[in-house]
């Protein structure tokens, strides 16, 4: 079918010139699912559909249409007027105001060319005796910041083209019910002009349906998927608050399960389920059915049938980058079908639900930056992590088009939370896993380098083949090994070398005097830094290495040689060392502490 435009129509404006916008459009002729016009509940399917996902057969009446209605009508300067006097009115003001405005459009004349329209794509859509869903879709609905989640009207088990045409008025008038407007006042929206498109969706028969959260609503806990669902149609839990089953996922598992095919079990309560919502058997509306005796303390849900909808509303979630809120039903077939994706907005932070962990460590830096640190330190320090993570890239023999490839993840290594310096250890744990052949114990090699592999990887790649474990990542290791251990042969020549000239450095720098150096001068000087010493990292990154290694192996000894149990031998073994430069500082303090507890004026 040709989509009815507003060009050439009674209801286009003389100066038009932009190409129209469609007045109604099939689900099947939506190109691009941000098309203008669709709204938020449109947008959300088109996405839904784009994405592969099963939605029932719909078609929109785009917010042209409203638009173009309540223009060809007179309607729409009548409301903004009416709406103009409502700044800072009363509650009362506001449900008078949206009773008069309702009465309006429930009066009016829907233009002939867009009833046409209707009855086209209604044809070609549905059977002509479907029950159907009418829904709200406005264009600020379902959105980034706003849901609008219940203000707007939707009209279920609507019959006919005529039941439509009626159910439309009704649609559009709810965009200024007394609770929109309300809702509108206190998010700062502006009350008119309002953009409502209305989405007519085929209702699914359904023997099961509910709601998806791929965030937890009773905590925000964003690692759980959540599954509330009761017999017949979903209206019965969002509507009528009726008794729900409901099943609990970790995400993490659940990522698992998605990658292998082997099933995850969720923590499941069962309701007692003693009715449900179907449409009536003639005309539109739904009415309340008892549910079978035998049925009503049974889940409505298989097993299978609730790993697949959770495992959809995981893959939803990554694939918008947003925690979603999805309806569903399961037909009589046991077919599951998608009736809207709505993003969750009232979350702080979102990234950990949709896969974007981040897991901050100050551990390594209390030592050298115990206190706050401020902006410019901060700044320095960052760009020197960056240079740093290249030399570690050198040590470790990684692949420079896959290092390359990771760019934004090297540039990512630090952060800075109330003016303390953190590590992103996710990043740093990304970048480790590009060492070639780290795959072979990839658990064991990278937790004996300090790694909570729990934490930073709940969700991690299946282990590899015992072919491509044995034949690709067995020689990629020892090809490291053998290279790092040629490079240990040398490391301590290396690290007097770099001593030498950062003495060097320390010594130019003492005799210069910094106010007198124009900035172009200051910033030869740390580029200067920068290329000859923090560029050449590598062989303290080299020595650290081996000085972790050696700590886990001696941790290890200690335990089964020593039966050390509760793990502390090893670091009693360590205190002897005096040698080690990092503790210094705390001895002085130390000493420091001990004279002004000795001294009564000191202490005083």
């Amino acid at each position: 079918m040709t989509p009815l435009t507003t060009a050439g129509s009674p209801l286009a404006p003389a100066s038009a010139a932009a190409p129209a916008a469609p007045l109604v459009c099939l689900h099947s002729e939506i190109a691009d699912p941000l098309m203008p016009g669709l709204g938020g509940k449109g947008r959300g399917l088109a996405r839904l559909a784009a994405l592969g996902h099963p939605v029932p057969p719909w078609y929109a009446v785009t917010t042209a249409a409203f638009t173009a209605a309540l223009a060809a009508s007179g309607l729409a300067a009548r409301i903004a007027a009416r709406l103009d006097g409502l700044v800072g009115a009363s509650a009362e003001d506001v449900r008078a105001a949206a009773v008069e405005i309702r009465g309006w459009i429930l009066a009016g004349e829907l233009p002939p060319e867009l009833a046409a329209a209707v009855a086209e794509a209604h044809a070609a859509c549905l059977p002509p005796d479907a029950a159907v869903a009418v829904r709200s879709s406005a264009a600020d609905e379902d959105g980034a910041s706003s849901s609008f989640a219940g203000l707007h009207d939707t009209l279920l088990g609507v019959r006919g083209v005529d039941g439509v045409l009626g159910a439309l008025k009704e649609v559009w008038a709810s965009a200024y019910s007394e609770r929109a407007l309300i809702y509108r006042k206190a998010r700062g929206l502006p009350l008119s002009p309002v953009a409502m498109a209305v989405i007519v969706q085929r209702l699914v028969p359904a023997r099961a349906s509910g709601v998806l959260f791929t965030v937890n609503p009773a905590n925000g806990d964003v690692r759980e998927v959540v599954i509330s669902a009761v017999y017949g149609l979903g209206e019965g839990l969002v509507g009528m608050g009726m008794a729900a089953d409901r099943y609990v996922f970790a995400k993490p598992a659940l990522a698992r399960s998605i990658r292998s095919g082997e099933p995850t079990a969720p923590s499941v309560e069962l309701a007692m389920k003693t009715e449900q919502m179907l449409p009536q058997p003639a005309g539109p509306g739904l009415a309340p059915q008892p549910v079978a005796a035998e049925l009503r303390d049974r889940p409505c849900l298989t097993a299978e049938q609730a790993l697949a909808l959770a495992r959809i509303g995981l893959t939803v979630e990554r694939q918008l980058k947003r925690p979603q809120d999805l309806e569903f039903a399961f037909d009589e077939s046991g077919r599951l079908l998608l009736l809207q994706a709505r993003p969750i907005t009232d979350l702080e932070e979102y990234g950990p639900a949709v896969g974007q962990r981040i897991v901050w460590d100050h551990e390594n830096w209390a030592e050298n930056y115990p206190g706050i640190t401020l902006p410019l330190t901060y700044s320095v320090l960052r760009r020197q992590e960056r240079v740093g993570y290249r030399s570690l890239a050198e040590m470790m023999r990684m692949d420079p088009r896959r290092v390359f490839e990771y760019q934004l993840t090297y540039d990512q290594p630090l952060g800075y939370i109330c003016g303390r310096i953190v590590t992103n250890e996710v990043s740093r744990y990304r970048l480790m896993r590009l060492i070639r052949g780290i795959d072979f114990n990839r658990c064991g090699l990278l937790g004996a380098l300090g790694f909570r592999i729990d934490e930073l990887d709940p969700e991690p790649d299946p282990e590899p083949t015992p072919l491509r474990r044995y034949l690709v990542e067995l020689p990629a290791l020892l090809s490291l090994f053998a290279g790092l251990g040629r490079d240990f042969l040398r490391v301590h020549r290396d690290v007097e070398a770099l001593l030498q000239k950062a003495r060097h450095f320390h010594e130019r720098c003492a005799a210069m005097g910094f106010h007198a150096l124009e900035p172009h001068e200051l910033l030869a000087i740390y580029t200067e830094v920068e290329t000859q010493l923090v560029a050449k990292w590598k062989s303290p990154l080299l020595n650290a290495l081996f000085l972790r290694m050696l700590y886990v192996v001696l941790r290890r000894l200690c335990r089964v040689w020593c039966g050390d149990t509760a793990g502390s031998l090893h670091n009693a073994l360590l205190r002897g060392d005096r040698g080690s430069e990092s503790a210094r500082p705390v001895k002085l303090l130390l000493r420091l502490a001990t004279t002004v507890h000795r001294d009564p004026a000191l202490r005083e």
